[in-house]
């Protein structure tokens, strides 16, 4: 995984607020005793009241802080694996792709599930991966999604996976007169949830002079 610092920047905190609560559980007694003398004008159970509650908050603290390296750890690897099998599983028929393109940022996760699907069909049809890991490319998936499907092949399949913006892509897809628009069942990926949007391409599509016919059939935008 390429973005290793933040899943490490969480789990380290999450030890930091694992071990304070230990402390305030372990020394209870003589922190309620220094909160006393901290804060004299607290009334009666006060000062056990405050180090009870900021040992709890301390805990549930270090709790959601595991949860959140362990969901983002996760999503990186093992579901982001699993993502692209069900990507390539949109496509039925793998005997008559010849290319795929696989646009985003997946790190050639998905290039990899398809040129396994390529081989288990005899195929030695190249991929290619072209993709982007910055803001910008972000704030314009919509005209990147236009350009997938300006060259993808007339009847052939397109399929996105992204985490918020699926509306956005169907509602975008709708108006692009695509067919076959399907939204996968929720899955929960970097504490969001993200959804499979599939596509066919018509084939009777008019094709201006402006565009390019190549033979896409996998993309993977996020």
């Amino acid at each position: 995984m390429d973005d290793w610092q933040t899943p490490v920047f969480l789990l380290i905190h999450a030890i930091i607020f694992s071990s304070l609560s230990v402390l305030f559980l372990v020394y209870f007694n003589p922190i309620c005793n220094f909160f006393e003398s901290l804060f004299p004008g607290l009334p009666g159970g006060g000062a056990r009241f405050a180090a009870g509650f900021t040992g709890s908050v301390t805990a549930l603290s270090a709790v959601c802080l595991f949860f959140a390296a362990g969901n983002i750890f996760y999503s990186s690897v093992s579901l982001h694996w699993d993502m692209a099998q069900r990507m390539v599983s949109v496509v039925n028929d793998w005997s008559t792709v010849k290319h795929a393109l696989d646009v985003g940022c997946g790190r050639g996760i998905l290039l990899n599930a398809v040129a396994m699907q390529l081989k288990k069909e005899g195929s030695s049809g190249p991929g290619k991966e072209f993709g982007h890991r910055t803001a910008a490319a972000a704030a314009e998936r919509m005209r990147v999604l236009g350009e997938v499907v300006r060259v993808l092949k007339p009847g052939g399949v397109g399929v996105v996976w992204d985490l918020v913006h699926v509306p956005e892509y169907v509602q975008r897809l709708q108006e692009l007169k695509m067919e076959d628009i399907r939204v996968s069942e929720r899955v929960t990926a970097f504490m969001v949830s993200s959804h499979i949007v599939s596509f066919r391409k018509p084939r009777q599509h008019m094709v201006g002079p402006w565009e390019v016919r190549l033979e896409w059939r996998c993309y993977n935008i996020c």
